[in-house]
């Protein structure tokens, strides 16, 4: 059948997947046509899935370490058009109450004594009309404006909602991890607003409130983990050997050492590369420690797979079907995770090691209506010899078809295996999509 713009309101979009105190949480979006935004929902899996906050602006919950509590992120209170977010927490199974506002959020952890949170947050006041910017970074996706916007980490009481903030300056903070004692914090930091991409590491005792700076002058520092034993540290980014278009790779850092590579003898880049239009907001880590090795996302080709790196820098992949995996977190021995294929949207599973457990079906109902195709993929060869993926989406009956281009570069985003509702619509038009 033909698809129409409408029908992308038809689409429910499953994300933010989060494992804790032996509950699983994730975000359901749906994309309002009446009221012309994004609607969202927190569920739970514990047997069965059930919506535990209706929402329709509560994303992205985290369990408390024990699993009593979960915080989110909601914009409960805020008007229409006015920018924020706040934070929340709640009993299991009782009411949010509201923590802390923020003018958006980046990042935010729970402490492993369930008794603060971490929150990388913005800060400044945009404004509405003339734009005078004298300063890097002019505009951020999904934010807007940011020239005369800064973002640090606070410390939020999870009781009293009392806010500490822990950075100061013209500084962008990015992302921020607990150490296991839940005595220190990691967290990635631009200093130089001349050279945004240049970002650091910098561990922080909340007691003493000393500062030491374990890696420097990193790009697309995008995840932090602390080793168990809270000696060391793995994180994401690259030194730009090709540029800007230089792989992410996964590093590991102790206090008083030098940051070594553990994937720079692996092709592909560290992180989730391929394109969609289908997803929800998310705020789920992709860098975990598993015992002596570090489990990360990968982009090869088309797909998107989880793989693993030893102290020795040899990679092995873990879970790399043909399609995305979009998030993941590690629960004991299995793998929780969203995933997606170019006709299919994303859905919530299980992997036990062997086998994928679907957990939700969110989207059965349209896509046996729809009956999309699975576009087909097909190797150029560069003039230096190295294969150029692309991908063909065909529409119904014989051709020649009217056929639409799309260009996108890699590594850094790449059309592959992801699912497009823009393709499938223009495909059900009788275009051909490569």
């Amino acid at each position: 059948m033909a698809i129409g713009p409408e029908d992308l309101g038809k689409l429910v979009l499953v994300s933010g997947p989060e494992a804790g105190g032996g509950r699983i949480l994730f975000t359901v979006t749906r994309i309002s046509l009446e009221n012309d935004r994004y609607e969202s929902s927190v569920w739970a899996c514990d047997g069965g899935c059930r919506a535990v906050l209706p929402g329709p602006f509560d994303v992205s919950a985290k369990p408390s370490p024990d699993g009593s509590r979960i915080a989110l992120l909601s914009r409960r209170g805020f008007g229409e058009k006015e920018k924020g977010v706040g934070l929340w927490v709640a009993e299991w199974g009782g009411e949010p109450r509201l923590l802390a506002k923020f003018l958006g959020v980046l990042d935010y952890a729970w402490a492993p004594s369930g008794e603060a949170l971490a929150v990388v947050a913005y800060e400044g006041s945009p404004e509405a009309d003339v734009k005078h910017a004298e300063r890097l970074p002019l505009w951020i996706n999904d934010f807007g404006f940011a020239y005369n916007v800064s973002s640090h980490l606070y410390l939020v009481d999870a009781y009293s909602g009392v806010v500490e903030k822990l950075t100061e300056g013209d500084v962008r903070v990015l992302k921020a991890a607990f150490s296991p004692d839940g005595r220190r914090v990691a967290y990635a930091v631009a200093r130089d607003w001349l050279r945004p991409y240049l970002q650091d590491v910098v561990v922080l005792d909340l007691k003493s409130g000393e500062r030491a700076t374990w890696a420097s002058g990193y790009t697309s520092v995008t995840e932090i983990a602390w080793h168990p034993n809270g000696r060391g540290l793995a994180f994401t980014g690259h030194l730009r050997p090709r540029g800007f278009s230089s792989h992410s790779r996964v590093w590991v850092v102790e206090e008083g050492g030098e940051p070594r590579c553990l994937t720079c003898s692996f092709k592909y880049g560290v992180g989730n590369g391929v394109n969609s239009d289908a997803r929800g907001p998310s705020y789920t880590r992709s860098l975990y420690w598993d015992g002596g090795s570090v489990l990360f996302q990968a982009t090869v080709g088309g797909s998107v797979g989880v793989y693993r790196a030893s102290l020795s820098g040899e990679v092995e992949a873990v879970l790399a079907p043909r399609g995305v995996v979009d998030e993941f977190i590690p629960v004991g021995r299995d793998i929780l995770y969203t995933y997606m294929e170019a006709d299919k949207p994303k859905e919530l599973y299980l992997w036990d090691g062997s086998e994928a457990k679907k957990l939700t079906r969110f989207n059965d109902f349209v896509l046996e209506r729809w009956r999309l195709k699975r576009p087909q993929r097909f190797v150029m060869k560069a003039s230096d010899g190295a294969e150029v993926e692309g991908w063909v989406l065909l529409p119904e009956g014989a051709g020649p078809h009217k056929w639409v281009l799309y260009i996108h570069g890699g590594p850094k985003t790449a059309y592959g295996e992801g699912f497009m509702f823009e393709f499938h619509l223009l495909a059900s038009r009788g275009y051909a999509v490569v």
